[in-house]
């Protein structure tokens, strides 16, 4: 099974898109499937990265992703535009408030319409 480094590593140096989300997040469920989209109609690629398999894993600030100074999360769904081997840009807050399925795939739209361009 290949790495996270590998797999980030084998991501197009001109662009894509990391998310990082989990399967228990409410604000990830809702968000995930506009992310896809909105990659997908940029013509974009998307690296999916479950963070932790349950809640206490991501909530220690220990958690190694947390402490990755190349992404900084704070929480999740946050999406992240990889270009050259370092975060370009990076969609958290806002994706993780939007209220909606709805307001969840404008954000990522924007977002992507921002950074593929």
């Amino acid at each position: 099974m290949e790495t996270f480094e590998g797999k980030l590593a084998d991501l197009p140096s001109s662009g894509a898109y990391v998310l990082f989300k989990a399967d228990w997040c409410p604000d990830c469920v809702r968000s995930t499937q506009a992310v896809r989209d909105a990659v997908a109609a940029s013509g974009g690629k998307l690296l999916e990265v479950d963070v932790a398999a349950q809640p206490p894993a991501w909530k220690t600030p220990a958690h190694p992703l947390r402490k990755d100074p190349r992404f900084q999360l704070g929480g999740i769904p946050t999406l992240v535009y990889w270009k050259g081997g370092a975060v370009a840009a990076k969609l958290g807050a806002e994706l993780e408030r939007a209220p909606s399925t709805a307001a969840a795939a404008q954000v990522a739209a924007d977002f992507v319409k921002r950074t593929s361009g």
